[in-house]
């Protein structure tokens, strides 16, 4: 696996994003965990797999009807992910309004 497609998920809190990354990955215990925890497993098993790079769609989730706190803590799992991860992240999706 070389690029990792991931649907973002309605719910953009930090455990839903970090679930949705291990879902991608095929992790059998992706709800399990700490948010923390979990981005730990996407971490290794992004290397495991040899992901070099992350496509996240559907973002207009993290915008369409949310407080700017939402949008604010989802930029930055967002930002942070990058950075961790050492990857491009490529950001793809329409807003609905």
């Amino acid at each position: 696996m070389l690029v990792l497609y991931v649907c973002t998920p309605e719910d953009t809190s930090l455990k839903a994003m970090s679930t949705a990354l291990l879902v991608a990955l095929g992790d059998p215990f992706a709800g399990k965990a700490t948010h923390y925890v979990q981005m730990i497993r996407v971490r290794k098993l992004m290397d495991e797999l040899g992901v070099i790079m992350v496509i996240l769609d559907e973002v207009q989730h993290i915008f369409d009807g949310r407080s700017k706190n939402v949008i604010k803590t989802a930029a930055q799992f967002i930002k942070n992910l990058e950075n961790n991860l050492k990857r491009p992240i490529v950001l793809s999706g329409m807003r609905s309004n």
